[in-house]
């Protein structure tokens, strides 16, 4: 699984191996969970950004490989970060800090929430389902059981034997 900050100023290359420019965002369709393509940062001064669907993807390794750029206008992640999550009881779980994405068919497997910095290195940060969510304008509703299952990322410490020598 991948995180909408694994491709953040991933380098952007055309097959021919010149350099398009870096990945400045994560372009989706938030109610069928799913990444659209990607918001291209060019390196020219006079051109705009621009969208690299994920249809013209060639190659995603430590650099992006893309056959053409598009023109889209999609809903981008950041226009999402950091928007307040509500459970069906109006109790706030947090707020949306990232996305886990499977790498092979760009479908957005889960939304990671951070409930604050103290909380967040204690107990870790809530993995939440985006099919059990609904988008709002200024806020999203989470309305799945969190009393069956929960997801959580849960911070280690690095121990001796981590280390090698």
């Amino acid at each position: 699984m991948f995180r909408t900050k694994d491709y953040e100023y991933m380098k952007v290359l055309d097959t021919q191996g010149r350099e398009i420019g870096y990945v400045k965002d994560v372009v989706m369709d938030f109610h069928n969970s799913v990444i659209k393509g990607f918001v291209i940062s060019t390196n020219s001064l006079l051109s705009k950004n621009q969208c690299v669907l994920t249809d013209n993807i060639v190659s995603i390794n430590k650099v992006m490989i893309i056959k053409n750029t598009d023109k889209c206008s999609f809903m981008c992640f950041k226009d999402i970060k950091d928007m307040e999550v509500f459970n069906l009881q109006g109790e706030m779980m947090g707020v949306l800090e990232d996305m886990l994405i499977e790498p092979y068919n760009f479908n957005i497997k889960g939304l990671i929430i951070a409930s604050g910095l103290l909380h967040k290195l204690i107990y870790g940060k809530n993995i939440i389902l985006p099919i059990n969510c609904i988008l709002g304008e200024d806020l999203i509703i989470h309305f799945g059981d969190d009393k069956r299952i929960k997801f959580k990322t849960i911070p280690h410490g690095i121990e001796k034997e981590d280390y090698y020598e």
